[in-house]
């Protein structure tokens, strides 16, 4: 199976036809392109990660490896340390985690495979656009969940529930990673 079509064991979620998280027969929404766009151009200019990390929270990246390539940036940028595909499979390789985020020529295609440096945000703004989208609609399968599942006393208990839900979610869109200069 390629990485493109990996799923997640944390997606829980029915499997497509196509291999990919699914609810009611759709697949999620997600950008890899925008993805690997993202963390190509921070493999190239490692001084975009502070726009990006305005922007994207690790969790925000549909793709697992994404998520474990992204996370190791940040923690070299908080590091004090520069960001090169050197330094990235350094410590992708310390924890164990090169293999799962596709080796090293996955990471030597993300170079290889980038859009323009300048949309760096604009590919971020995607990525979080779709993750606030996935959110949405796992959260409204637990809504959905819990409403058939209630009694007539706890009405109250899930209507707060799921206000509170939503809420969280709306505050998913301004939450940001902060890394040290």
């Amino acid at each position: 199976m390629s990485m493109r079509t990996q799923v997640s064991t944390k997606r829980n979620n029915e499997s497509h036809a196509s291999g990919q998280p699914s609810l009611l027969g759709r697949s999620l929404p997600a950008s890899v392109d925008a993805e690997r766009a993202v963390l190509g151009a921070l493999l190239l200019n490692d001084e975009s990660l502070l726009k990006v990390a305005e922007i994207l929270v690790a969790d925000d990246f549909y793709r697992p490896a994404h998520t474990l390539l992204y996370q190791a940036m940040l923690d070299l940028a908080n590091n004090q340390k520069r960001i090169d595909l050197l330094t990235l499979q350094y410590v992708l390789t310390t924890r164990k985690q090169l293999e799962s985020v596709g080796g090293e020529m996955y990471l030597l295609s993300l170079q290889e495979d980038m859009s323009a440096l300048g949309l760096v945000e604009q590919h971020a703004q995607i990525i979080k656009q779709k993750s606030i989208l996935r959110s949405l609609i796992n959260s409204a399968a637990h809504i959905i969940s819990n409403c058939y599942s209630q009694d007539d006393v706890r009405i109250d208990a899930v209507l707060d529930e799921a206000e509170k839900t939503i809420f969280q979610i709306a505050d998913k869109r301004t939450a940001q990673s902060f890394v040290q200069i």
